[in-house]
């Protein structure tokens, strides 16, 4: 079974419906926080593609899609304000603000201001907060990223997946090249502070000449930020159909798509970009900072809206997966709309949910980490970092870790053992 490593603790437990006995659990009204971050979930699409994990529902029709959306911005902009009406986190800084989908970019600008208004209006957003809005091509025509960068968006980040109509037709995406070109040109010129161009490999078919033109494509529109993911054919999936049903091309083999990345990896190194998480490369200064704050250095997630996902006092909440029931709830006060919660984590936990977010790239610094948690990595897990340096995984220093060239093809196996070192077992407290 998949790991998701991004909810770590796992919220496996039915969350309270009482709105006091929750905010008991994720002590809202504790001690306040220093800093955190926010996503908001936009559970729409204008389609399914092939084979994806996110997709809610449909995007309603064009006549009624305007208020349907703005109905679920207004649920999830009163679940904010609810949020920071409580000691821990009213007047807290949020460092990064993240829009996600689903499809977020069907959000109206007036919507995406409607929420950040709000929730600026319980919370401080930090001068330097990194604001991002994802979202489809198709949606990303010149007036609309005008008015998104008015609302006070600063980061855009766009669905590319590829420059090459043959490998969107097999992706099953909405949009074709000419859209994506016309996009990354459009926010090229909007006035963001960046903007990042996301591009998938390893379709059914397709031929490294082809994701060599992609990444090519991609340097030339000079983005900020470059991130490439391996293409996942997930069960049930219309992509495991169609293999199944011999109407799609295998894919290529793993060792050819470590290659890939490796050719990928070697081309964006010399024009300049630096690798953050194995995969998402950026120009010096443009590291994305909501994934890093978040999942690395363990700030606290603010997370709303159909099927999202938060981090509070240790536990990891999770929101009811329809969007429906999400907006009923919401519309009738019952803050904060989750639907299951995890056990508080352990302070292992707590450690090893940053050393996994932390190794989703090459290195870690140690001293990074022991400012930021107050005990170094190494001190903490002995053992599972003498099995990584035995494997040839992790070359352990005094002063970093840096993962190797068969650690980075073994990554998923190095996220699994330092997983399975904590969660699932009683630890001692480090």
């Amino acid at each position: 079974m998949d790991i998701n490593y991004y909810r770590l603790p796992a919220p496996a437990e039915p969350a309270p419906r009482d709105a006091t006995a929750l905010s008991d659990i994720l002590a809202l009204d504790g001690p306040r926080q220093d800093a955190f971050t926010a996503f908001t979930f936009v559970p729409f699409c204008h389609k399914r593609c092939a084979s994806c994990a996110y997709y809610k529902g449909p995007a309603p029709s064009p006549a009624q899609r305007g208020m349907l959306i703005q109905r679920y911005a207004r649920c999830v902009a009163a679940n904010f304000a609810w949020m920071g009406s409580h000691r821990r986190f009213k007047g807290a800084t949020c460092c990064a603000f993240y829009f996600g989908g689903g499809t977020a970019s069907l959000l109206a600008p007036g919507d995406v201001g409607f929420i950040l208004e709000e929730a600026s209006s319980q919370f401080s957003l930090d001068p330097t907060a990194e604001i991002t809005l994802e979202g489809n091509p198709l949606d990303y025509h010149p007036t609309y990223l005008a008015d998104i960068v008015a609302t006070g968006v600063n980061r855009l980040s766009i669905g590319v997946q590829s420059f090459s109509d043959g490998t969107l037709a097999m992706a099953g995406t909405t949009h074709r090249a000419k859209d994506s070109h016309n996009a990354a040109s459009a926010a090229s010129r909007a006035g963001f502070r960046s903007f990042n161009i996301d591009l998938m490999y390893g379709l059914p078919g397709q031929e490294l000449s082809q994701w060599q033109s992609d990444v090519a494509t991609a340097v030339e529109y000079d983005p900020q930020s470059i991130s490439t993911f391996k293409y996942k054919i997930h069960p049930g999936s219309l992509a495991e159909w169609q293999l199944i049903e011999g109407r799609a091309r295998p894919q290529p083999a793993g060792a050819d798509l470590f290659n890939w990345y490796r050719w990928t990896r070697d081309l964006l190194l010399s024009r300049g970009y630096q690798e953050g998480r194995k995969g998402a490369f950026h120009r010096p200064g443009f590291r994305q900072r909501y994934n890093r704050l978040t999942y690395a250095a363990g700030y606290e997630l603010i997370g709303l809206g159909a099927g999202a996902y938060g981090f509070v006092n240790g536990r990891v909440w999770v929101g009811p997966e329809s969007a429906d029931a999400y907006m009923e709830r919401a519309e009738r006060g019952e803050f904060p709309v989750v639907d299951n919660v995890s056990p508080k984590a352990t302070r292992p936990q707590v450690l090893m949910r940053s050393l996994v977010g932390a190794f989703m790239a090459p290195e870690l610094d140690r001293g990074w980490f022991k400012d930021r948690f107050s005990v170094d990595p190494v001190d903490a897990f002995p053992e599972v970092f003498a099995d990584l340096e035995f494997r040839h995984w992790v070359n352990v220093s005094p002063d970093r870790l840096q993962v190797t060239e068969l650690g980075l093809f073994q990554q998923e196996q190095i996220l699994a053992v330092l997983h399975n070192s904590v969660f699932g077992r009683t630890m001692e407290s480090v």
